[in-house]
């Protein structure tokens, strides 16, 4: 916080400063009344420049000026015009009539896209595999343009159009094969895998670190946990390394 003798300074400092700035001024205004004293002294004079003064008229005055152009009195007041005589104006002014500009162009167009782009979803949702490429090649577009057009990013002309309601009276369409539903493998070894999973999981939840399950080559059997989601078989894994051991001592 700033102490009340900073305050003072402070204080005292601008008023320093303006009181310089005034001083500075009256000094300035005194050394040209000196200057213009001492011009007027040498025989100078002092010659007032009229209204409308510029370099580039003829002898320093404007055109206006230079005619004999004075300033009217009544120049800066403003006058008011009539009702009646600002409706003879305008009577008298010959005006275009007014047209409202019609989009019927632009309104078919959009109402054009409409009706192709569902008529081409409804065929979309018939064609089996290859049906869409045929189809194209049928009416002489391309697939980028058929899709584009079922999306409303495209128009196509009248023709084109009329050659896919024609293509569409004959066209066969592929019959379409329905996917099987899901079903879970029958496989022994998955099933093996998958029970080795949820007994990790239920290991997991009772806070143990090893549990039993199944394997392929010791049947039922101790595990421990590897990796994210499965086990290890204990005896697997003895196996396993001590058979790492004999080939590092050259014994396999």
């Amino acid at each position: 916080m700033v102490n009340i003798q900073e305050r003072i300074d402070l204080i005292r400092d601008s008023r320093i400063q303006v009181f310089t700035g005034v001083k500075d001024k009256q000094e300035a205004r005194d050394k040209l009344n000196s200057e213009i004293d001492e011009f007027l002294a040498k025989g100078g004079e002092i010659n007032e420049v009229p209204l409308g003064h510029t370099a580039f008229g003829k002898g320093g005055l404007s055109a206006k000026v230079a005619a004999g152009w004075e300033r009217s009195p009544n120049a800066i007041e403003i006058h008011e015009t009539s009702n009646e005589d600002i409706l003879e104006r305008n009577k008298s002014i010959s005006k275009k009539p007014f047209k409202v500009k019609t989009e019927r162009s632009s309104s078919n167009n959009a109402t054009k896209q409409i009706i192709q782009s569902r008529n081409l979803k409804q065929i979309i949702a018939k064609f089996g595999n290859g049906d869409r490429k045929r189809f194209c090649d049928l009416v002489g577009v391309s697939v980028p343009s058929f899709n584009n057009v079922a999306r409303m990013d495209a128009v196509f002309s009248d023709e084109s159009f009329d050659r896919v309601l024609l293509v569409l009276e004959t066209f066969e369409f592929t019959p379409r094969v329905k996917k099987p539903k899901y079903t879970k493998s029958t496989n022994p070894d998955h099933l093996r895998r998958t029970s080795v999973i949820e007994a990790r999981k239920k290991a997991i939840i009772d806070g143990k670190s090893e549990f039993m399950a199944e394997c392929s080559n010791h049947g039922m059997t101790r595990y421990v946990f590897e990796g994210k989601y499965g086990g290890r078989c204990c005896a697997c894994r003895k196996e396993q390394n001590l058979k790492y051991r004999k080939k590092l001592k050259g014994e396999l």
